[in-house]
């Protein structure tokens, strides 16, 4: 099931996606994270009865959830049904394909109920029944419909200027360009997205003047750190996991991230980084450690001002 799909106000097309991103962000900002869940989405394994192969992690309203069951019957109809909050049920037909695999795919409108959702496929004597909970986005929210063609913005400021960075997930992640939009009175926007394909497919990052950084439909075993520090100096370009970087001011003062205690880092010490960038007190921080060695972790910053306390040396 999809929501209606609702007047756009802009339309996003590759003519209008700018391939040079500006100077004060950051573009290398996922990573994949290992290990993790269970996630058999293509259901690689025999199953004796019909099972749970992965569920996204969409809590939201307007956030589709992916679900995948294996176990079916190849190739057959399959029964589906919604059991809403409210008690009102919702009735579907979905297909297995040629592995006994079903994949549903469902968001709850804008406006729609918040609460548990349960939802029960069957199909002759086999059934198989799971849950989820929806519930109202906490603040700004980014999400791309079910069939691709929409970007829905909500709960951002009235006329707040947001900058929507675009990430090709097709092969490997890369950075593929950048629009701005402004948002309506009410704070939210509706933009026809025409980028999208069945040969290629992006994650989105929006990054509002004021309402800050805000992630959707990005890989779940991506991470994905803050690429906009307001007020902190130009990010010094390359700097990212796996590079490693010299102190040149006198000292840097960095955290001691198992004791959570200060030190100070003299000139000329090398950090491998590790993670990050975050944003705090106007300042990207990094997580890193000294030379090649796995510990202790220090969190420091890459400057503050005009002055910058770190530079990329590999």
């Amino acid at each position: 099931m999809a929501p209606t799909p609702m007047p756009p106000e802009y339309t996003l097309s590759s003519e209008n996606v700018s391939q040079v991103p500006p100077q004060d962000v950051i573009t290398e900002v996922v990573y994949f994270s290992i290990g993790g869940g269970t996630d058999d989405r293509d259901c690689s394994h025999d199953y004796e009865k019909p099972g749970l192969g992965y569920i996204s992690k969409s809590t939201y309203t307007m956030q589709p959830i992916l679900m995948v069951t294996c176990g079916w019957p190849a190739e057959k109809n399959i029964e589906a049904e919604v059991l809403q909050p409210d008690g009102n049920r919702e009735q579907m037909e979905v297909q297995s394909d040629r592995r006994g695999r079903v994949v549903l795919k469902y968001m709850v409108p804008w406006d729609g109920q918040t609460g548990t959702y349960q939802f029960r496929l069957k199909r002759w004597f086999k059934s198989f029944e799971f849950s989820t909970g929806i519930t109202h986005p906490p603040g700004p929210s980014v999400s791309l419909s079910i069939d691709r063609k929409q970007l829905y913005f909500f709960q951002f400021e009235p006329f707040e200027k947001v900058r929507v960075f675009l990430y090709d997930w097709t092969y490997y992640p890369r950075f593929a360009g950048w629009f701005e939009v402004k948002m309506n009175a009410e704070g939210n926007l509706v933009v026809d997205n025409t980028v999208e394909s069945d040969e290629r497919s992006f994650a989105y990052i929006a990054v509002g003047e004021e309402s800050g950084q805000v992630v959707t439909n990005m890989p779940d075993n991506a991470t994905v750190t803050d690429m906009f520090c307001k007020g902190a100096p130009l990010p010094i370009k390359g700097i990212q996991a796996g590079a490693v970087v010299e102190v040149v001011s006198e000292t840097l003062s960095a955290i001691d991230f198992d004791r959570d205690v200060q030190i100070d880092l003299p000139r000329g010490t090398h950090l491998s980084i590790h993670t990050g960038p975050t944003c705090r007190d106007q300042m990207y921080w990094w997580t890193g450690t000294i030379g090649d060695s796995f510990q202790p972790w220090y969190i420091f910053p890459e400057g503050s001002g005009e002055e910058y306390f770190i530079e990329l040396i590999e």
